[in-house]
């Protein structure tokens, strides 16, 4: 928008809300403020400007060192009168402290630390830079029965939702193929629906995993297509694909239309059988009926 002058018309823009036009009709520049009012902060953006450089100009110069003399931290830790720190124990899924941060635990445990006993690379943890290395390895052991009960069961009954979900999806499928409505998958299973209409590759709020799975489904050449996978902690999604539009094909409104139209079909079918199941059908002779 800003590169546009007045009166001109970009060319299409997509966002995640679709495709958009903008046209520029008038451009007003901020009103010159007394410096007085402006002081405290342009000396504050100077400031942040002047630190980040100073502490970019520090974390390089530490690198540096740490890379040269590769066996320890001692040198670039007395350099600029640091102390070297020691963590608690921590393994790959978990730590406390510094350790608690996934990205440190995935370098820590890297085979240039692991196994070659060198010093790590700047990792960046949000407003830090630290530097790792080994200091002492525990090799892994079995853990006494007492300290893991809960967590043995908890996974046994994760695992078991995950089954339980599984097979419940897997004969939902079934049923589907067979003639069943996702209405009446639905109901059984207490669930909503949750029509996206034409979603694209990279559709703001699919979870990715059934997007790429959606992707994959063969097209529906002769009705609906369903496929399904496990989701969350023992969840199970059911996608149903009524038609597809490739991108790079040039539809016209006759297509289009006709597209639109049998998704419509569809989707009016499916509710049509959903409330027939549910209706109470009483069938009354013509002459009784009253005109």
């Amino acid at each position: 928008m800003f590169s546009l002058q007045v009166g001109e018309l970009s060319e299409p823009v997509q966002t995640q809300f679709g495709w958009h036009l903008i046209l520029v009709q008038s451009i007003s520049g901020g009103e010159t403020q007394p410096f007085e009012d402006v002081r405290a902060s342009l000396e504050d953006e100077i400031k942040t400007a002047t630190a980040e450089v100073q502490i970019y100009e520090l974390v390089e110069s530490m690198a540096n060192i740490v890379y040269e003399q590769p066996d320890s931290l001692l040198p670039a830790a007395e350099q600029y009168g640091f102390a070297v720190q020691v963590s608690d124990w921590f393994d790959q899924t978990s730590g406390s402290g510094i350790a608690a941060d996934e990205r440190l635990r995935l370098v820590a445990f890297s085979d240039e630390i692991l196994e070659q006993g060198l010093n790590s690379e700047a990792i960046e943890l949000g407003d830090r830079v630290v530097f790792v290395r080994l200091h002492e390895r525990k090799p892994a052991q079995a853990q006494p029965l007492e300290e893991v009960e809960q967590l043995v069961r908890s996974e046994l009954l994760r695992q078991k939702r995950a089954d339980l979900g599984r097979n419940a999806g897997t004969e939902a499928l079934q049923a589907l193929r067979s003639g069943a409505s996702l209405e009446d998958i639905a109901q059984q299973w207490s669930a909503d629906i949750e029509d996206r209409g034409f979603v694209g590759r990279d559709e703001a709020g699919v979870e990715p995993a059934i997007l790429q799975r959606s992707f994959s489904m063969e097209k529906p050449e002769q009705g609906m297509v369903y496929d399904g996978l496990a989701v969350g902690d023992g969840g199970y999604a059911i996608i149903e694909l009524s038609a597809v539009v490739s991108a790079d094909s040039d539809l016209d409104s006759e297509t289009e239309q006709s597209l639109r139209s049998a998704q419509g079909e569809a989707e009016f079918q499916s509710a049509l059988n959903y409330l027939s199941g549910r209706a109470e059908v009483v069938k009354t002779p013509p002459e009784e009926i009253e005109l």
